[in-house]
């Protein structure tokens, strides 16, 4: 079986983040900066039908979506969006199945995806190609107000034409004069915007 010449990462940066106004006596949060993972495959190995990766972050930590498409020839392009925003397997290539690893910032690491039995023959689509995708997308905000707790939330400004879920609020208790690091795990649509509000409660 032979894989993609060319096997690419993809990333998505997030839109502009807002912070809740503060009053008195409440916390009172600043953006810092965005925790998105940006991974980059370097190497991939197969043998039978378990499928090795060699993949390099090179930006924030967070979850690392793999995704195992097959082809039937080189002429077929890769996905440009996850599959989870791809309706049909489009003629030529199919989806078979995907794995989420967590990798530290600037990780390197070696994974493995084995197969699954709904696979198709090697003879119908000898190429395969592991497909990367940031699956978390984070802020960190400092409070320099006092102690409360503050609902974070995670909002899309433009989907790209996309029909993405938005995940669910987070509400967290946050200490006066402290940092927080809030990771929602979702994976975002090419060249969508998104912001991540942090509101006093």
């Amino acid at each position: 079986m032979r894989r993609r010449e060319f096997i690419t990462g993809a990333t998505t940066v997030g839109g502009t983040v807002l912070a809740g106004c503060a009053g008195l006596n409440e916390p009172e949060m600043e953006f810092q900066n965005f925790v998105v993972p940006d991974p980059n495959v370097v190497s991939v190995n197969e043998e039978d039908r378990e499928y090795f990766v060699t993949i390099q972050n090179s930006r924030g930590s967070g979850q690392i979506r793999v995704e195992l498409w097959y082809f039937q020839d080189s002429n077929v392009p890769d996905p440009s969006a996850a599959s989870i925003y791809l309706e049909n397997s489009r003629e030529g290539r199919q989806f078979d199945l995907d794995r989420s690893f967590y990798f530290n910032s600037e990780e390197r690491r070696e994974e493995s995806i084995i197969g699954s039995e709904n696979a198709p023959e090697q003879s119908e689509f000898p190429e395969y190609a592991l497909m990367v995708w940031p699956a978390s997308h984070g802020a960190v905000f400092e409070n320099t107000g006092e102690s409360g707790e503050v609902e974070f939330r995670f909002e899309y400004r433009d989907t790209a034409g996309y029909d993405p879920v938005e995940p669910a609020d987070k509400l967290e208790a946050v200490g006066s004069d402290s940092t927080i690091e809030v990771v929602f795990e979702t994976v975002v649509p090419p060249r969508s915007e998104y912001e991540i509000l942090a509101e006093p409660v």
